[in-house]
């Protein structure tokens, strides 16, 4: 009797997988374009490239004077280039030479921002009075290290008019910053 009903048991099984695989295949909508078009389907739109876009966070940079301003204000009128550096470390100061340069360059064409983590406001600024650096100068909270998703200083961020980000990038030289916002 044991034996009987084991058996009984493998039997209700097997008829109820076959009786899942014939309504899978049966009602099985497929990718043909006939039953697409006969049941109103449309295929997916192909991606427009604007919305697949990543733009800046809109963070809140600080002037010398203490004024908050929104990066959106800055991109929104013209492009713009962070860089994002430590004002007591050397291996980030190191930047700031070609942040000049791309300054000479592009004149009042772009933005050319260094920006520090609050706090180091005095030493910053001391640092880049003895250098004679002309760009502008911000210091931002840590929260837009988060928000830009920085693991480690220096970075450089380039951002086009509109803001749409262009690059980001720990190394970058004169030519790589003029052909971001050549394109």
């Amino acid at each position: 009797m044991k034996h009987n009903s084991v058996q009984s048991k493998n039997l209700i099984l097997i008829l109820a997988a076959a009786v899942c695989l014939t309504l899978l295949f049966a009602w099985w909508n497929g990718k043909s374009p006939e039953r697409l078009a006969r049941e109103g389907r449309k295929e997916s739109a192909p991606l427009i490239r604007a919305e697949t876009e990543v733009l800046a966070p809109n963070i809140v940079l600080i002037d010398g004077d203490g004024r908050r301003v929104k990066l959106r204000t800055l991109y929104n009128d013209r492009p713009v280039c962070l860089y994002f550096w430590h004002p007591w470390n050397a291996n980030t100061a190191d930047g700031l030479d070609m942040l000049q340069e791309f300054r000479d360059t592009w004149g009042d064409g772009v933005y050319v921002c260094a920006v520090t983590l609050t706090g180091r406001r005095e030493e910053a600024d001391r640092f880049i009075a003895k250098k004679g650096y002309t760009f502008l100068t911000y210091t931002a909270d840590a929260g837009v290290l988060r928000d830009y998703a920085v693991k480690a200083l220096p970075v450089w961020i380039m951002i086009d008019k509109g803001g749409r980000m262009l690059d980001k990038s720990e190394h970058m030289t004169l030519r790589q910053g003029l052909y971001d916002f050549s394109k």
